[in-house]
């Protein structure tokens, strides 16, 4: 988080393909790296275990997940509308 700071970062995906579970200090991080970069911040590859935990914790309605890198580029360059995954269950 601090290199982000750092440098200023205004955008960051993140990839949580290798993050097992999610405790107070992964939700702090996660809300931390929100901050950092004004709400541009994407969560790519999202295991079930900790998809789970942000969903409870209402992050999944402000910070978008998506399935693979590529569209979470897409996301933060604005070339498709990421949705935070508790819209795209819902019916219009």
């Amino acid at each position: 988080m601090d290199e982000i700071k750092t440098l200023n970062c205004t955008k960051a995906l993140a990839d949580f393909r290798d993050v097992p579970s999610a405790g107070s200090a992964c939700l702090s991080f996660i809300v931390g790296l929100y901050g950092i970069t004004g709400g541009r911040l994407v969560l790519a590859r999202t295991q079930p275990r900790v998809r789970q935990v942000l969903e409870i914790a209402r992050i999944s309605t402000v910070i978008p997940f998506v399935d693979d890198i590529e569209s979470g580029l897409a996301a933060l360059r604005g070339e498709c509308s990421a949705v935070p995954r508790s819209q795209d269950r819902q019916s219009p």
